[in-house]
């Protein structure tokens, strides 16, 4: 049975964020992260930014990720800071956001609902079957994956690469359970043809035509909506079909 939204209420004020709000954003495996560093979004994960690129904040503190052998920690009531391996897969960013931006909860639509074709916790990878492919190769980078029955429910993971002919999506790290031919999950990725990129972490969308949602088939590289979340928000927000979201011209 695929995840159903809730009736969306249109865009919900949500909050304002903070003065030099730091968001837990995973970052690229077996990577080096100094404080200081200016970060990027590169294919769904953080990564250290070099001049010219478009920046979303600061590293504020020294990391190195480990290898994709370590999965994500599980979001709903994890606790950063206990100097664990799975910390050091989320880097602390400092927004250049600035103090007062208003964020919004919104329900998102267009985006893909699976069962799991093949997993493979050694790649990482989840491979799609024939009728869920979409687009082509690429399509769906940078997408946030929610498994939301079976092995691995709860869990979110994210998509760095897509072969469209194999339908394989290889992802930021292992799942912290090995998914199954049991295990569903939403792609925020769009309908078959589409042609875009996957939206995640300050990925944009369109607004609906009717105002009241926004598109996840309109991908990460456009649209003047961005989506603002802390990675242990993810799980909370996408059992919903819902992202918080604030106004592209806020965030770079």
């Amino acid at each position: 049975m695929a995840l159903t939204a809730t009736a969306t209420q249109g865009f919900e004020s949500y909050r304002n964020l903070d003065a030099e709000e730091i968001l837990l954003i995973p970052g690229t495996a077996a990577t080096t992260f100094t404080r200081g560093d200016a970060i990027k979004i590169t294919n769904g994960v953080a990564a250290v930014a070099s001049a010219g690129d478009a920046a979303i904040g600061v590293c504020t503190k020294s990391v190195t990720t480990p290898a994709t052998s370590v999965a994500f920690p599980l979001p709903t009531g994890y606790q950063y800071g206990l100097e664990e391996s799975p910390d050091s897969t989320l880097i602390p960013v400092q927004l250049f956001a600035s103090a007062g931006t208003p964020l919004f909860q919104v329900t998102f639509q267009n985006h893909l609902d699976i069962t799991v074709s093949a997993y493979s916790s050694a790649t990482p990878s989840l491979t799609l079957a024939a009728g869920d492919k979409t687009g082509a190769d690429d399509d769906l980078n940078g997408a946030l994956v929610y498994v939301y029955e079976g092995p691995g429910i709860g869990e979110v993971n994210v998509i760095t690469d897509y072969a469209n002919g194999t339908g394989v999506c290889t992802l930021a790290r292992k799942f912290a359970t090995d998914l199954t031919a049991s295990s569903k999950c939403i792609i925020l990725g769009g309908e078959t043809g589409v042609g875009s990129f996957g939206v995640g972490f300050f990925g944009r969308c369109d607004i609906s035509s009717d105002g009241t949602k926004v598109d996840t088939d309109d991908g990460a590289d456009n649209g003047p909506i961005s989506v603002c979340i802390d990675y242990r928000e993810t799980a909370d927000f996408l059992k919903n079909l819902k992202l918080p979201v604030g106004r592209q011209i806020n965030f770079g």
